[in-house]
């Protein structure tokens, strides 16, 4: 089976808090709300047009997410790692990831390994674009691993993905060529190939943004 290159359309969330959650996640991660700056409510909701109800669920969500600290009296802070954070981080990661990879090919059907394969063509497509970009990078692994069949995993995974991707526009170095070897595997179905290149992925990942983290810390 040969490798699918088209573009395909990212699914846009279907109430108002998730396009409040998907927005504010988006500037988060691109580095438009930078780590430790506070999120001013007030301002947030004149901005999107929306009361405060909305916006205060998309808040907590993204704390649950572990992108936004809420302290008691209900302030909004962006989170910020140190080296220690990022360290156990791609612990966790590294535990996980290729195990769930590996699960996802061993499971996928041909449509689900071409679908995968144009998500991975997507985030490729529009690298450059750091709100897009950011976007289709997230919607190739997050269906990449909950095609692993355990949800748990799965959560885990997405959210200690977004707590570091934001890092990644200062420190992460051109990852097409481990893309394309990753969406090869998955059209192959070489489930222990994808473990080992997700796994290789992230060794790279962690040393460039704890590299980063010491210069500029």
């Amino acid at each position: 089976m040969s490798e699918q290159r088209d573009v395909v359309a990212l699914q846009r969330p279907a109430t108002m808090t998730d396009a409040l959650v998907d927005d504010l996640r988006a500037a988060i991660l691109t580095g438009e709300f930078a780590p430790g700056e506070h999120l001013h409510q007030a301002q947030l909701a004149q901005r999107y047009g929306v009361s405060r109800i909305p916006l205060r669920d998309a808040l907590i969500r993204l704390a649950g997410d572990g992108l936004v600290e809420i302290d008691q009296r209900r302030n909004a802070r962006v989170t910020k790692l140190n080296v220690d954070d990022v360290r156990e981080i791609y612990d966790v990661r590294m535990a996980l990831e290729p195990m769930a990879a590996k699960r996802a090919v061993e499971r996928i059907d041909d449509g689900q390994a071409l679908h995968l394969a144009q998500l991975g063509e997507t985030m490729d497509h529009f690298a450059d674009d750091p709100v897009v970009g950011q976007r289709s990078r997230r919607a190739f692994y997050d269906e990449l691993y909950r095609l692993s069949g355990s949800p748990r995993i799965h959560g885990v995974i997405m959210r200690m993905r977004d707590e570091v991707t934001r890092y990644h526009l200062n420190t992460h170095r051109h990852a097409e060529g481990a893309h394309l070897a990753l969406r090869r595997a998955i059209v192959d179905r070489a489930a222990d190939a994808a473990a080992r290149i997700v796994a290789e992925h992230l060794e790279v990942s962690r040393d460039d943004l704890i590299a980063w983290l010491e210069r500029h810390t």
